[in-house]
């Protein structure tokens, strides 16, 4: 993937099924926009992979979102998908269903300049 020479996006949501590569792709992403990157899975899974309570859940992710201006958000978790950019989100499941990644899976980032 080029560098990135202007800043097309404030907000992107990645969503994909299981190990298609969404963090990996997140990470690199945000690393050529100079954004931020939010982990859905480092906010959802606590200590010996407890998973976290939905209030509490919701409660971090909003945080790390509200946190900064501009971020990549990966994961699929459907109690915090409202959080996410709602017009990103809405994009996104509407890319992925005319997209699929490789091996029949379906993967989709989208975004949404604002």
């Amino acid at each position: 993937m080029p560098e990135l020479t202007h800043q097309p996006f404030d907000r992107v949501a990645v969503i994909g099924t299981s190990s298609v590569g969404k963090t990996r792709f997140a990470g690199e992403l945000a690393r050529r926009l100079g954004v931020a990157q939010v982990e859905l899975d480092e906010l959802f899974w606590q200590p010996d992979w407890t998973p976290s309570q939905e209030p509490e859940f919701r409660a971090r992710v909003r945080d790390a979102l509200a946190a900064q201006p501009r971020w990549v958000c990966d994961g699929n978790y459907c109690p915090v998908l409202d959080l996410r950019s709602p017009d990103a989100v809405a994009r996104g499941l509407a890319n992925a269903a005319h997209h699929s990644a490789p091996h029949g899976a379906s993967a989709s980032a989208s975004a949404s300049a604002q």
